[in-house]
Formats: C-alpha cells, structure tokens, sequence
C-alpha cells in the first residue's frame, strides 16, 4: 500500500499536467494565426481561468473550467481547445 503522501503527489503532478497540457493547446492555437499583418484587425485570443484539479485517479476523465477571451478588434470566426 502507497503512502498517503505519494499519493498526494500523484494526484498533485496529474494535475500540473492537466493544466499544462491545457495551457499548451491555448498556447497553439493562439500561435496558429498569422501575425505578418499587425496593423489590420484580428482577434488576440487569450486563455485564463485554468486551475488545478484535486484527486484525479488512474483512467478517470475529470472538466476543467477554462475562459477564452477575445482582447482583439476582430471576432474569432473558431476557437478550438482540445
């Protein structure tokens, strides 16, 4: 039987992990529009909100709130986070 403390640390790095893979994917999809036009309007997507998430357990699936938001002068036609 694990110590309780390991356990912890499991749950704790799965989280990190979690929230990194999210930031990651923000991260790529803001990276994925073009930026050889800086003077004309686009949208500057940016992604907040993430938070880690406690007690996660192997092959469970778990939500994650996260906010996309546009500062941008254009609309986002798609976001995608996955």
């Amino acid at each position: 039987m694990p110590r309780p403390d390991r356990r912890a640390s499991r749950a704790s790095r799965a989280s990190r992990a979690a929230a990194a893979a999210l930031g990651a994917a923000g991260l790529i999809a803001l990276a994925a529009a073009p930026a050889a036009f800086a003077d004309d309007a686009e949208p500057e997507l940016v992604v907040g909100g993430i938070e880690p998430v406690d007690r996660l357990r192997p092959g469970s699936t778990f939500d994650v709130p996260v906010t996309v938001a546009n500062k941008g002068t254009a609309t986002a036609a798609k976001v995608w986070v996955t």
